[in-house]
């Protein structure tokens, strides 16, 4: 946009001088949900709107169910609105934030892919930046649920439980102790198990039985509660 007055001086305004995360031409822009640009948690980013680009969408991925930090700062002068889509394109969540305010919205969302769209409430009028960091603390999963502890004969321990949704894994622990402190195994499981069988124990021993699951953000494992303990004596 170019403004003159009088004759000798002359004004050059350009939303590229603003220096947004992504940079968009007439031709590659994230104007479009097809064409958002991949965001990463924990990041901050900076966009421009103008009189001529009054929508921007991103996408990011939500590893496990968790709780969204959304920290957001508006340098625009027209109010934005922030439209939260699901991968179905369903709105989750939504919020407006009013010229030179900022704001930290807090929500949760399930495992998955979402959109952000920020967009002009007043289409096609100011111009400016803003910024925002999508940050992200995962849930802890719900606690299994043993259903039952029974010995086998050979000397074997079979443990059922219930099955948990939207989770990486379980680790299972028996012992011979009520506390875990004597004789303590640990096994990881696959989430997608109900079931496992433990051999090669002793005879007239009482085992204890403890399960939790977790699930994996960036590597690291984020565990739910124990579950009841079980335990079963070794008679056969």
């Amino acid at each position: 946009m170019k403004i003159v007055t009088g004759d000798d001086i002359t004004l050059t305004v350009s939303k590229n001088n603003l220096k947004e995360s992504f940079t968009e031409t007439q031709t590659k822009n994230n104007d479009m949900i097809d064409t958002a640009n991949a965001i990463d948690l924990k990041k901050k980013y900076k966009g421009v709107m103008a009189a001529n680009d009054s929508i921007d969408y991103f996408r990011f991925k939500v590893p496990a169910k968790g709780k969204i930090i959304f920290n957001a700062l508006n340098s625009t002068d027209n109010t934005l609105k922030y439209l939260f889509y699901d991968k179905n394109y369903n709105q989750v969540y939504n919020f407006e934030l009013s010229d030179g305010r900022k704001t930290t919205e807090t929500f949760e969302l399930a495992a998955g892919n979402y959109y952000l769209a920020v967009t002009q409430r007043t289409e096609g009028y100011g111009i400016g930046s803003y910024n925002f960091t999508l940050d992200y603390a995962a849930s802890a999963p719900a606690k299994p649920s043993v259903t039952s502890v029974k010995n086998a004969s050979g000397k074997k321990m079979v443990v059922k439980w219930k099955k948990v949704k939207g989770i990486s894994g379980y680790e299972l622990q028996y012992a011979t102790s009520s506390n875990f402190k004597k004789g303590l195994v640990k096994k990881n499981i696959s989430s997608g198990k109900t079931s496992a069988t433990y051999t090669k124990l002793a005879k007239n021993k009482t085992y204890y039985v403890r399960m939790r699951s977790y699930v994996k953000v960036n590597g690291k494992k984020v565990y739910g509660n124990w579950s009841a303990k079980k335990c079963v004596k070794i008679k056969k």
